[in-house]
């Protein structure tokens, strides 16, 4: 889920300019007004998100015109996404205003304190993901099941929603063991050999009928999902079905993982990211005008890779295998764990963590390349925490990946396959 953050801001001058300087919050960078006061607490909006109306409205943040037509206001565009961008040669990942900009709520904010998210105040909202127009249009086609409706199975839960590292690092425990893994683009599966609940159909329910018997039975079965959906045998991406085809999974046990590369008619899993619009002559020297996220599959061919395992006992209590069990059990099942970078100790230095993470994801150039294919960038990672009070993860994603995901974006016909999915 989308939030904003309250977050101390850092500031420090950007060569060349007297009116924008560069900011820190929170292991952010942002670029703004030169009246910010070091050390200023406000309010950060991560890219990927959405500002509401009446928020950009107040603040007066939407691009405007006067009479002639010459600008007069604003920087967002009509749609209010936050985007990652650079200008001057700096970049920003994301907004950052004062906290005054949310006076007009009547939210008390003086009782606002570092590190608290919110996508809403005193019944105001004031942020969202963004999705585009026609992502939008396809989930509501699809009767909202994006939302967590048709079929359900207990089972069978979706995965968590995962939230930025940088955004939400005050959630995890110390002491906790970090795994740190690379972060795949492609499309989440869930397979699992579950305890469903059927309702009997036909002669069967009017004999249980007659018989004053259960109308439904309990039956064992290994079903199949999408991130969001529960997908009956022959509906949904035949490839889906395809991909996990001969698994065979103890009783209770659910994987969660990514399937990568290409459908089997050719078409790349995740769209195509042209590197063009990024000005960047390294990147577009190393992988060329258009990225395909491969990750080593030929056209027409895909991998499975696990990132998760839970198993079930009868009575559907779920216990969450280790990552070293879910790496044992990949390799029982012929099956690939996600690629692991490091494993550390969390000793509870937030800063430290962050710039490690940020070390790993964007290097010093702000991309590295994919250690499973060179002709296209990491991603990202994603942190799995370990410790006694639960299991959790948290995703940080290069800045790179950040702008190219963003023009995609642009494009109000883009259908984000994964929100839909």
């Amino acid at each position: 889920m989308y939030k904003a953050v309250v977050a101390r801001i850092h500031t420090r001058p950007l060569p060349g300019s007297n009116y924008i300087v560069l900011g820190s919050c929170r292991g952010y960078q942002v670029i703004v007004n030169a009246l910010t006061e070091d050390g200023q607490i406000g309010v950060f909006f991560e890219q990927g998100g959405q500002l509401s109306e009446e928020f950009t409205t107040v603040n007066d943040l939407v691009r405007r015109k006067d009479a002639e037509g010459k600008p007069a206001g604003g920087f967002f565009d009509d749609n209010r996404r936050v985007k990652a961008l650079k200008l001057r040669g700096a970049r920003s990942d994301g907004f950052w205003c004062p906290l005054e900009h949310l006076g007009y709520t009547g939210a008390d904010l003086s009782a606002m304190k570092e590190g608290d998210t919110f996508d809403a105040l005193a019944g105001h909202t004031i942020c969202q993901k963004y999705v585009t127009p026609a992502t939008e249009r396809l989930q509501r086609a699809r009767g909202g099941r994006e939302a967590g409706k048709g079929r359900q199975v207990q089972m069978f839960a979706r995965h968590v929603e995962t939230e930025s590292l940088r955004r939400s690092i005050g959630m995890v425990p110390l002491g906790a063991i970090l795994h740190i893994s690379r972060k795949l683009h492609g499309t989440s599966f869930r397979y699992g050999h579950v305890k469903e609940i059927v309702p009997l159909t036909g002669w069967r329910r009017l004999l249980a009928r007659l018989l004053n018997r259960p109308l439904e039975v309990e039956q064992w079965t290994h079903i199949n999902g999408s991130r969001n959906v529960v997908l009956d045998e022959g509906k949904g991406d035949a490839y889906r079905h395809t991909a996990t085809s001969g698994i065979l999974l103890r009783r209770g046990e659910v994987i969660y993982g990514e399937l990568v590369g290409f459908e089997p008619a050719g078409a790349p899993i995740m769209s195509r990211q042209a590197t063009g619009g990024l000005k960047d002559k390294a990147i577009i020297r190393q992988f060329g005008e258009m990225m395909t996220f491969a990750y080593g599959q030929a056209p027409g061919t895909y991998a499975v890779y696990v990132y998760r395992i839970v198993q079930h006992s009868e009575c559907g209590h779920p216990v969450e295998l280790s990552w070293h069990q879910v790496v044992a059990r990949c390799r029982a099942l012929g099956l690939k764990p996600i690629p692991h970078v490091e494993t550390i100790v969390y000793d509870g230095n937030q800063d430290a963590l962050r710039q490690c993470v940020m070390a790993m994801v964007d290097g010093e150039s702000g991309w590295r390349p994919s250690v499973l294919d060179p002709t296209h960038i990491e991603e990202g990672v994603v942190v799995r925490w370990e410790h006694d009070s639960g299991v959790g993860w948290l995703k940080e994603k290069s800045y790179t990946f950040g702008v190219l995901e963003g023009y995609l974006k642009e494009r109000d016909d883009y259908v984000d396959a994964e929100e839909v999915a």
